[in-house]
């Protein structure tokens, strides 16, 4: 069923091969956006709690709280930036890659949500962690140990995964049909 919506868009050149980003290029990128995105999203996060004064109390409002003002606005960001126009985000353009599918095509808008929804799985599972059954800031012990536990293994597949591989493709890059690539 996703397979026609994860088809590679049209696209009217042929396909060079392009040469894989290293790791280290991708991780630089990765910093880039984490900066400009961590900074959004602190204002984002901080203007909500000084203007809305959410009343958080529990770890499911807090959770919550962390998925409209972190995870969704982190998978808009991803989404669009690598599914549309350039098909890079801004520390990936500003490096001089781009994200393509693994026959060197345009992404699709849909292979980039497929992309980043994986890409955030150790995200969310350590706001899962952090956050129940009580919030780690109110209680100062974490809750959920193995979930955090298990979001540094998923993380750490992940950058094993990229390291072995010839395209340096992650979990998210395999199981969405793309590559990052020098652009």
């Amino acid at each position: 069923m996703l397979g026609p919506m994860l088809a590679s868009a049209p696209s009217t050149l042929p396909h060079e091969p392009r040469a894989a980003a290293g790791i280290p290029r991708r991780g630089a990128a990765a910093l880039l956006d984490g900066l400009v995105l961590g900074l959004a999203l602190q204002g984002l996060h901080w203007g909500t709690l000084a203007v809305g004064r959410p009343e958080l109390v529990t770890g499911w409002q807090w959770h919550g709280f962390l998925a409209a003002t972190v995870t969704l606005p982190a998978f808009l960001y991803y989404t669009l930036f690598e599914g549309l126009g350039s098909h890079a985000t801004p520390g990936k353009r500003l490096l001089g890659l781009r994200v393509v599918d693994t026959y060197g095509g345009r992404v699709t808008f849909a292979r980039a949500a497929l992309r980043t929804a994986l890409k955030l799985i150790p995200w969310e599972l350590a706001h899962t962690a952090l956050c129940h059954p009580e919030p780690v800031f109110v209680t100062e012990h974490i809750g959920m140990p193995r979930v955090l536990f298990a979001a540094y293994v998923v993380g750490g597949l992940y950058l094993a995964t990229m390291m072995m591989s010839l395209k340096k493709q992650s979990v998210h890059d395999w199981a969405s049909g793309t590559c990052v690539v020098r652009a």
